[in-house]
């Protein structure tokens, strides 16, 4: 739960105001940042851990005369902001000069943007976590199975103002669920949710999809090496979304982002095994970005 002024937007805008207010001679950019973080753990079927984490700080660039100098803080109150000017400062003096170096960018102010958040999202709370956990955790007890996995909720803001102009900012949200549903055979189930609403995660759905993908691998047994088909799910993964998600009328293309490690292995696999696109029951996740190779009774794909 988010409790101070972290992300007030006024607030934010007057600090970065009072930061560019002490800059001396050049131009000036700060960037200021702050996260709200709460994650709650469960394991075993049974909810075991609740951190949060709170912080903001703020980046300073300099430039003057070709030089730049660069320095940060989570120190914000008046004394944390003449020492990272300082330093900052310190750095673009003894700087070597580059004249190819990237002007400050001009602009104008804007308001504060807030269409990607959700109130539900920056008041939820440990209680509000452990109650979706509780949701997943029931629905695997009903099925006789081990759930494990954490739902998270996140609260983020940017400022960012500099001497030329620019001074904007914006909030954004995000809740995240995950678990995996285990039998003692080597059974298991994957799902998620995502949304930057907490209030669209529904718990017990998560858990019934974990639970059925769970019970139709259950008794699965290694196959042969060789060439087989695989299936897609009917869920796209995340990845899809970013590298072959239509472009919607009137909307900007989403820039494509690298995959990471898991969903580089799961492209390859996919293309070891002849992957189908279309979607059939039975298929089984591998991982966790939504690749999900299909296997008949009593046999388990490996990667």
């Amino acid at each position: 739960m988010v409790n101070d002024g972290r992300h007030d937007p006024e607030a934010v805008r007057r600090l970065l105001a009072r930061t560019l207010a002490s800059v001396r001679g050049g131009d000036a950019e700060a960037v200021y940042m702050a996260r709200d973080f709460g994650l709650t753990r469960f394991a075993n079927s049974q909810i075991h851990q609740n951190v949060v984490e709170h912080d903001a700080t703020l980046r300073v660039r300099l430039t003057d005369d070709g030089r730049t100098g660069v320095a940060s803080t989570n120190r914000l109150d008046d004394e944390g902001l003449r020492d990272v000017l300082g330093r900052a400062q310190a750095i673009r003096d003894r700087a070597a000069r580059n004249p190819d170096g990237a002007p400050m960018p001009e602009g104008i102010a804007t308001s504060h943007a807030s269409f990607g958040s959700a109130e539900a999202t920056t008041a939820a709370d440990p209680s509000t976590r452990a109650a979706a956990a509780r949701a997943v955790i029931a629905a695997s007890d009903g099925a006789d199975l081990m759930a494990s996995g954490a739902f998270s909720t996140e609260t983020q803001t940017m400022g960012v103002a500099n001497t030329r102009g620019v001074e904007r900012s914006e909030t954004s949200t995000l809740a995240k669920l995950v678990t995996v549903v285990m039998d003692d055979g080597g059974g298991s189930g994957y799902s998620q949710a995502c949304s930057i609403d907490v209030t669209d995660i529904d718990g017990s759905l998560v858990g019934a999809e974990a639970v059925d993908k769970a019970l139709r691998s259950a008794g699965a047994s290694d196959l042969e090496p060789g060439e087989y088909p695989v299936v897609r799910s009917h869920r796209r993964s995340r990845h899809d979304r970013f590298r072959r998600g239509p472009q919607a009328p009137g909307r900007p293309r989403v820039p494509r982002r690298r995959p990471g490690p898991g969903a580089r292995h799961a492209d390859r696999t996919a293309r070891r095994h002849r992957v189908d696109r279309s979607w059939s029951p039975g298929a089984q996740q591998l991982g966790t970005d939504g690749l999900e190779p299909v296997h008949g009774a009593g046999s388990q794909l490996l990667g």
